[in-house]
């Protein structure tokens, strides 16, 4: 408790000055703390090594425990959801808008939950956490619409009956301890007037677990929407694990606070209709082997189909989607002669070419990373549409 309430006590402090706090009373030393982190990342969700140095000095020593076992502390943290490891190209200069971020980690992936800090070792290497508690930036609505309409695969919507405040933070944290990679967009330069601005997203991430596997996983007010990049036949393949291990992951985080009930939902196949099925309700998806009729459009489906996210016209969807991203008017000719590239090297000149998995992946990479990095420049989407349309997925 200790160790979370001098983290998000500073950030408090910085945020609202010392009016409704006593600097005296507080288990750092403000001006070492900001000395520490001059450039403001804290403030911006990236916790730094020297600045967790110097902010649990005086806590370690008031119990007696050497000033060394800072990672220790901040693996206690990492166990309870409040940060995760990452690494930036530089720890002494800040990170320009455009400057790409490694958030690949070189350790094991850990196992689910708490557990005590025995369980395996403390890595002393790592210099950067990230705190997803503290991002401020939204996704871009651009790629919640035209990212999600490339994707093909598995779409599902977990609707809750109340979404507590810090529950997507805790999910994203507990997400990264099982894939590859988590990029939440690019870290950029504070604004001068407030330096708790940043452009990491609060309700989005951009995940990957193989090498052919993509993920886009966001929140709204009552729901956490889940878009994968998956299509394999083969219910034993990667993919499939990837599913099932992020909805085991979603589940057992909403089963931790009590009175929060969680719905699952499937889109409809036809996507004229908009139609969501209810799991449990509408279908069930341990009968893989039946059909399904959707309660708006009466289409018949196989119910494998629907699970796996299988739409009859997926090539030709997609296909159509990437024209629309590039023919729309408000792009910047510099940001469509990029998209136009991308299409050409993914498309092809036959528009009934299916692209491999790993074209499939290099293409949605490139999509997502151009339209974070000119997010300003592409204010081609209605926000309010994107983010309150409970039928659609896009």
């Amino acid at each position: 408790a200790d160790l979370v309430s001098s983290l998000f006590a500073y950030v408090h402090y910085r945020q609202h000055g010392s009016r409704q706090f006593d600097a005296n009373n507080l288990a750092f030393e403000v001006a070492a703390v900001n000395d520490a982190d001059k450039f403001n990342n804290l403030l911006r969700g990236l916790l730094t090594f020297p600045v967790a140095q110097v902010m649990y000095q005086k806590l370690l020593t008031s119990i007696n425990r050497s000033a060394k076992e800072v990672h220790t502390c901040i693996e206690l943290m990492h166990r309870f959801d409040l940060l995760y490891p990452t690494t930036i190209p530089s720890k002494d200069a800040p990170a320009k808008a455009t400057a790409e971020i490694d958030y690949s980690v070189t350790r094991q992936r850990e196992s689910s939950g708490g557990g005590s800090l025995s369980d395996g070792p403390v890595d002393h290497s790592i210099q950067h956490w990230l705190v997803p508690t503290l991002f401020s930036g939204i996704l871009p609505p651009a790629i919640i619409q035209h990212v999600t309409s490339l994707m093909a695969g598995y779409h599902k919507k977990y609707t809750f009956n109340i979404l507590p405040g810090n529950f997507f933070a805790r999910l994203l944290v507990r997400i990264r301890r099982h894939v590859s990679r988590v990029f939440v967009g690019t870290f950029s330069q504070p604004d001068d007037e407030d330096p708790t601005i940043n452009r990491f997203w609060r309700n989005g991430a951009w995940i990957q677990n193989t090498a052919t596997t993509r993920g886009l996983i966001r929140a709204d007010r009552k729901s956490i929407w889940v878009s994968l990049n998956c299509s394999s036949d083969d219910v034993s393949h990667a993919s499939w694990l990837f599913m099932s291990g992020l909805h085991n992951t979603i589940t057992i985080l909403a089963s931790e606070y009590k009175g929060v009930v969680v719905s699952e939902f499937l889109p409809c196949l036809n996507r004229d209709c908009g139609s969501l099925f209810e799991i449990g309700r509408d279908l069930h998806e341990s009968q893989i082997d039946s059909t399904c009729v959707c309660p708006r459009c009466k289409s018949v489906f196989d119910t494998k189909n629907i699970v796996l996210g299988h739409y009859p016209d997926e090539h030709s969807h997609r296909n159509a989607a990437m024209e629309t991203l590039v023919q729309s008017p408000q792009l910047l000719p510099t940001i469509r002669t990029e998209l136009q590239q991308i299409q050409a090297e993914s498309f092809g000149s036959d528009p009934s070419c299916k692209l491999s998995e790993e074209e499939e992946v290099v293409m949605l990479d490139r999509v997502v990373q151009l339209l974070d990095e000119n997010h300003a420049a592409l204010n081609m989407v209605d926000e309010s549409r994107v983010y309150s349309s409970p039928a659609s997925f896009q």
